[in-house]
Order: structure tokens, then sequence, then C-alpha cells
């Protein structure tokens, strides 16, 4: 599905299902986000920002997907959660973590999804699904992401 395709179908999804996504974000966060991180956003997840900003609770399926405010690394979010299920060693199994940031989170963190940044633009980013210290690639881009979590997808579930 295409980029703007996939953001059209997602804010028609959360209508059809009542659930209200965030404000979008400004420029000027996003600016602030990279000054402070030196990692570069994706384009689509650029737009999702922009355009409809995550969730502001969970969906009929317990998703909840992340607004930009809440768009913090795997230290930041899991590092001191007990669980379960117990996520307090993550950082040491995912060496990356400190480009790797949450997006997303299904039944109050039963699973995390995560997405990896780069200091440049990459062709693929990478997009995890965590369950306490234990994670799996799910997808090398944000939209392929959403159109899992669209279509409801096994690979959701660890």
């Amino acid at each position: 599905m295409e980029e703007n395709q996939i953001i059209l179908a997602i804010s028609e999804f959360w209508k059809n299902n009542e659930v209200t996504h965030s404000q979008p974000v400004s420029e000027i966060d996003l600016k602030t986000f990279y000054q402070s991180n030196r990692l570069v956003l994706p384009g689509d997840i650029l737009d999702y920002f922009k355009e409809l900003n995550g969730t502001e609770g969970y969906d009929n399926n317990l998703f909840k997907l992340y607004p930009f405010d809440e768009f913090k690394t795997v230290k930041d979010e899991l590092e001191d959660w007990i669980g379960p299920p117990d996520y307090r060693n993550i950082t040491s199994k995912l060496t990356d973590h400190k480009n790797v940031f949450v997006i997303a989170d299904h039944s109050f963190h039963l699973f995390t999804y995560a997405i990896k940044l780069y200091d440049k633009e990459s062709d693929a980013n990478e997009i995890y699904i965590i369950c306490g210290e234990e994670f799996k690639i799910i997808a090398y881009s944000f939209t392929k992401f959403l159109e899992l979590y669209l279509k409801d997808d096994k690979s959701l579930y660890f």
C-alpha cells in the first residue's frame, strides 16, 4: 500500500472504530527531535505524525499507537518496566537501543513495537516486536508496520 493510502486507511479505520487520534505534531517539535537526537525520522513516520500522530488511548484490539510526545527510546520507555512482562533487561539484549524508539504497544505493554532510526536517511528502518527481553524484526518500514496493524496480522503477536 502506498504511504498516503495507508494514512487514509488508518484514519478511516480509527473513525469506524471510534478511536481518537492526537493533534498533529509541529515542525518545531520535529526539528527539536532531530537537534536533540541527531537521528533521521523516515518520511512515512514523519507524514504519519503530521497527519494522525497516534491514538489518545487503546483501540478495540488493545493497540495504542504512540503520539509524538510519547515517542521515546526503548531505554526511556521500558528499562524500568517490571511487567509482566519484565522489560528491565531489554537494553542489554537490544544492542542499538539508543536508536530504537517505541511506536506502539499492545495490551498495556504485553508486546511493544519500536522503530530503529539512523543518523542519515535509510532504505530500511527495522520495526521490532518486543516482549520482555525478547525481540524480533517484523517489518522494515513504518508503512509496512501499519499494514500489519490494519490486517491484525499474526506477526504482531510474537
